[in-house]
């Protein structure tokens, strides 16, 4: 993305990069979840590495609304970061089936 795409269309290319990595050949799921059901928090080293990433991508999220404008930033990080998660693990269970589009044009539909 570059710095001068609307923040609008950097939330839709979070989303839109999600899809494409759900239909990649290789997908299966989210090494970070998967290894967060199997440790939990008994491995510390695990636990800061998959904490930090998911961070980071809550992070990337906040600035985008942010360079909207967005109201409620926060509540919107917390909604667009669920859904992702939501959708990477639906297209792990269901692999034909992708609801990437229905989720993105909702929330952006929602965050104003």
């Amino acid at each position: 993305m570059s710095v001068n795409t609307p923040a609008r269309e950097k939330i839709r290319a979070i989303f839109e990069w999600h899809r494409r990595w759900f239909k990649a050949p290789d997908f299966n799921g989210c090494i970070f979840i998967k290894a967060s059901e199997e440790f939990g928090d008994s491995v510390p080293a695990f636990t800061a590495i998959m904490r930090s990433h998911k961070t980071a991508i809550q992070d990337l999220v906040r600035r985008c609304l942010s360079e909207m404008g967005a109201r409620e930033i926060e509540k919107h990080t917390a909604l667009i970061f669920i859904c992702i998660e939501g959708l990477t693990i639906h297209a792990n269970m269901f692999k034909t089936d992708d609801f990437t589009d229905r989720v993105m044009n909702t929330v952006l539909a929602l965050v104003q």
